[in-house]
């Protein structure tokens, strides 16, 4: 299995980018504009480096595996990132299929292959999706940043990626380096977008002051009714910046559909009641907030069915705070 799903419905028909507009004076307005409070979802294509091979590191780059500064630690992403086959691209284009219209990928996932199987999947349909991918940490000096992501363009078979992101950060290369490539590649038209990944609020706003011409539009870290570190400091964040926060593992990596104890009866009597099941739940109470975006993965068809009916439909405040109680 090479992908998994999380999909932003109508996120080709909603604007891009607001980065062009002014804001007004104390608005935070969120330049990806993605579709959160009702129908966001996201599709997401992941692989790990082909043949299991290790994850290349360079100039002072912490080791994967290490504790992070988001306070949880986060396996690398060889062991995280499920190995590619050949039925994804029937996959993504079911999420496709059910208006699940953003893809992630990033080229470490199989080696670039997953990207390749991007292509495949949107082949004939490019317009009508919303195409991220991410460039390695061990790729981030300027020349580096920029031939991965024309590498990135020919695997996916585009002339231009809505999202390009900064896979982790790499104390060992100097943001100001990373973003002047970033930019570069914005006001060349090979990326619409600047995003990070697994960034604190420290490197966000290093990140952000090293950029002259365009904003950081989001930033892809854990969030789940399980991990709820993010809220202590990077949501509120976000939030004041306009930042998209784009959560995965929202699901807590597979921990909530299989979780017992006391937080998940009252999960279970909230789902059974409303006919939704537990992950459709937990996906709507991350949805709750509009700077959220939940990207959970999906491994068969069923669940990206499942996946795609968790965002038409909003939980009731006394079912949100109960669980955010429960889950405290």
């Amino acid at each position: 299995m090479d992908a998994c799903f999380q999909g932003v419905q109508d996120m080709a028909r909603r604007p891009l980018r607001e980065a062009e507009r002014p804001k007004q004076d104390g608005e935070a307005h969120h330049p990806l504009a993605l579709p959160v409070a009702t129908d966001a979802l996201r599709i997401v294509a992941e692989g790990a480096p082909a043949g299991g091979a290790a994850v290349a590191h360079s100039r002072g780059l912490p080791d994967l595996g290490v504790d992070h500064p988001l306070g949880h630690r986060l396996m690398p992403l060889e062991q995280r990132a499920p190995t590619p086959t050949a039925g994804t691209g029937t996959t993504l284009r079911l999420g496709l299929d059910l208006g699940m219209s953003l893809i992630d990928t990033a080229e470490m996932y199989g080696a670039g292959h997953s990207e390749e199987v991007v292509s495949r999947a949107i082949e004939g349909r490019r317009d009508s999706v919303f195409l991220a991918s991410k460039v390695s940490p061990s790729h981030f000096a300027y020349e580096d940043v920029l031939r991965s992501a024309r590498l990135s363009l020919k695997r996916l078979g585009v002339k231009q990626m809505d999202l390009y992101q900064l896979h982790w950060p790499n104390p060992g290369i100097p943001i100001s380096e990373t973003m002047r490539a970033m930019e570069k590649l914005a006001n060349d038209s090979l990326i619409r977008n600047i995003g990070v990944s697994n960034f604190s609020v420290q490197q966000m706003q290093e990140a952000q002051s090293a950029t002259s011409t365009h904003e950081i539009v989001s930033n892809q870290v854990e969030y789940s009714l399980l991990e709820r570190s993010i809220e202590a400091d990077i949501l509120p964040y976000c939030e004041k910046e306009g930042i998209t926060v784009i959560a995965y593992s929202p699901l807590a990596q597979g921990k909530i559909p299989r979780g017992t104890g006391e937080p998940f009866r009252a999960l279970d009597e909230i789902a059974g009641r409303l006919g939704k099941t537990r992950s459709q739940v937990a996906l709507n109470w991350l949805l709750q907030d509009d700077s959220v975006v939940v990207i959970p993965k999906a491994i068969r068809k069923e669940h990206i069915w499942e996946n795609a009916q968790a965002s038409s439909w909003k939980l009731s405040r006394e079912d949100y705070e109960r669980l955010s109680k429960a889950f405290a």
